[in-house]
């Protein structure tokens, strides 16, 4: 989806991989003040049934909307995102791959110059990491 034109509604945006590793988790979590024992301690995630360390639900998504954006035009400018459910958590082992999940897109709706993209996010096991998962932008001229 590159050129200066507006998206047409259904225009797709083709899978892109995310990777997680420890230490961006926890990078996130000094900025974000989110402290949780499962994003940073394996033993406390596996006392509440993890296998291991889980990326925030919030980083998941912004690391989705930095693909999608880095997949659009240089004209578009984010507005907004939204998630209904964070579904299955992303984990991030503590070794040189972490953690990875899959971001597609396809064009919603198109009024005027802003355009909605639903969001698709899933982990190599085919589980949905986020649904509901939307992102606006604003196309200038």
């Amino acid at each position: 989806m590159s050129g200066a034109s507006l998206p047409n509604v259904g225009d797709k945006i083709p899978e892109q991989e995310v990777q997680l590793r420890r230490l961006d988790v926890l990078r996130y979590c000094g900025a974000c003040n989110d402290f949780a024992g499962t994003h940073w301690s394996e033993r406390v995630a596996r006392q509440v049934g993890f296998p291991d360390v889980i990326s925030q639900g919030t980083l998941n998504a912004a690391s989705a909307v930095q693909k999608i954006m880095d997949s659009l035009d240089s004209s578009a400018e984010f507005m907004e995102y939204s998630v209904r459910n964070f579904s299955h958590p992303v984990v991030v082992p503590d070794d040189e791959d972490g953690g990875r999940f899959v971001v597609s897109g396809k064009v919603e709706s198109v009024e005027d110059d802003i355009v909605t993209i639903r969001v698709y996010t899933s982990r190599t096991d085919a589980k949905k990491v986020m649904t509901g998962m939307k992102v606006r932008v604003r196309y200038r001229n």
